[in-house]
């Protein structure tokens, strides 16, 4: 006697199988049984990643026997490291390194692309290498020497049994901010002087414009009085950033308007809160008069029940 065999998938309680014959629209799906033995098998075409779960073989004895598998179903990654942007400075070497994940085996190949385009190790370029590490985790390496302009612009590592993965590569030309703006390598030196002097003179004024809103104003005012009269050392500031002595003079004069604007916006505050007391008071008011008629409408309506009810009373007697 030949026993039957069921497939029951348990994520939706789905009766996939029995004997050879389908109960299920996905075509993906088949039992396989080998002739003159005992064994049977259930087939999955094509398998993804909602397909995991737990799967029950079912077998027509008496008791019933029953068999659970758990599928894990696990689907390849791909990464570049570094993307989605990679800045690489002209000259240098441009290494691209693409590694494939969970994979039940290694990848039969991996092309990488370069705008839309399979990369040529043997193209007249030259300097164009690719060196895959295959194993449990497949490690491919894309090395580009001497970087160009030319080298910019979007990659793809496209592996065989994995989705493709993209980076996009920036090749810079290596100049100065400053050159690449224009500005003459004879001013450089005086550049940097003036934006030292700039930066010291910042770190001296914060610190001041900190202890002038803690009201420390009197001595303060009078240190930098001191500062203002002393000549300063060395005259190598470009003209570009002014006379600094006059920065702390500024501070004061803002410290001033400020204090002035901060008074106004506290009386603006306090009549604000002035308001909204009185509209609160205002309003209890009218809760408390409500509330008296409230009462005095129960009080008599009251009374004019009890004189319904004598009238009732005395019409009985």
């Amino acid at each position: 006697m030949l026993l039957q065999v069921s497939w029951v998938r348990h994520r939706d309680i789905h009766l996939l199988t029995v004997g050879r014959y389908t109960y299920t629209s996905d075509q993906r799906f088949r039992a396989i049984h080998q002739p003159q033995t005992e064994d049977w098998m259930l087939q999955i075409k094509y398998p993804q990643h909602r397909d995991s779960g737990i799967y029950e073989c079912q077998v027509s004895t008496t008791p019933h026997m029953s068999h659970y598998i758990h599928l894990n179903v696990v689907e390849p990654s791909t990464e570049i490291i570094g993307a989605p942007d990679l800045y690489i400075e002209s000259g240098s070497t441009i290494n691209l390194t693409c590694i494939i994940q969970n994979s039940p085996e290694p990848p039969a190949y991996i092309f990488w692309n370069h705008n839309n385009a399979i990369i040529n190790y043997d193209s007249p370029r030259g300097g164009v290498s690719v060196v895959t590490n295959k194993g449990d985790t497949t490690t491919s390496f894309l090395l580009i020497k001497s970087a160009r302009p030319s080298d910019s612009g979007h990659y793809q590592c496209n592996p065989s049994n994995a989705k493709p993965k993209s980076v996009t590569v920036h090749v810079l030309n290596g100049v100065s901010h400053s050159v690449s703006r224009g500005v003459p390598s004879s001013n450089a030196a005086r550049g940097t002087s003036a934006s030292s002097s700039l930066a010291h003179s910042l770190s001296v004024c914060v610190p001041v414009c900190v202890l002038l809103q803690l009201g420390a104003c009197r001595w303060i005012a009078a240190l930098l009085g001191a500062a203002l009269a002393t000549p300063p050392a060395t005259s190598g500031c470009s003209p570009l950033f002014g006379d600094m002595r006059h920065f702390p003079a500024s501070v004061l004069r803002w410290r001033w308007r400020m204090r002035w604007c901060w008074r106004w916006h506290w009386k603006s505050t306090q009549l604000q809160h002035q308001q909204a007391q009185q509209q609160h008071q205002l309003s209890q008011q009218q809760h408390q008069q409500s509330h008296q008629q409230h009462r005095l409408l129960k009080l008599q309506s009251r009374k004019e029940a009890a004189t319904c009810r004598q009238l009732f009373e005395a019409d009985i007697r």
